[in-house]
């Protein structure tokens, strides 16, 4: 049975697993989103045809495009920097997270459209790879490894670099 918690170098490895994961399921649900829309669109025209769009859902639709064009660039710019452990990174990570989220929230009050599944299960699945990565870069001893300073080299090597073992016991 694995140790709990686990050793600096294994939680190295969850955090650089959860990074690739939280990259591949975004760029999954991306085209998945897509064909999602179009396969509810080609129902929607089959069934009598597509209503236009209502002022509501122009709104929603710039208001989707104006976030998606803001939050991409930084969460791209976040992960390279999650990959380097730049200090500022994960900050970023998490500012961007946040907003999109509650920008999004009230987008979704004004939403009442018809949904494929799969679509919803991808969203899910990424929001707990979103919770567990923010947990391990915030909350985990490799919270460290994001230290700004001189201490901290641009090219980060964990041989480099010791870390105190966390005992949860430890008063």
């Amino acid at each position: 049975m694995a140790d709990f918690p686990p050793d600096h170098r294994t939680l190295r490895r969850w955090y650089r697993g959860l990074l690739i994961a939280d990259i591949a399921l975004f760029l999954v649900q991306v085209p998945v989103r897509v064909f999602s829309e179009l396969m509810v669109l080609a129902t929607m025209r089959d069934a009598g045809g597509v209503p236009e769009m209502s002022p509501v859902e122009t709104v929603l639709a710039s208001g989707t495009l104006l976030i998606a064009l803001i939050a991409i660039p930084a969460l791209i710019a976040s992960w390279v920097g999650l990959f380097s452990y730049r200090p500022w990174s994960r900050w970023l990570y998490a500012v961007t997270t946040t907003a999109v989220l509650v920008l999004f929230l009230p987008l979704s009050l004004l939403d009442l459209s018809l949904q494929w599944g799969f679509p919803v299960a991808l969203d899910n699945i990424a929001s707990v790879v979103t919770g567990a990565l923010l947990a391990v870069i915030f909350l985990s001893p490799v919270a460290r490894s994001f230290a700004s300073g001189p201490e901290q080299s641009s090219v980060y090597n964990e041989d480099d670099i010791e870390f105190d073992e966390w005992q949860p016991n430890a008063g």
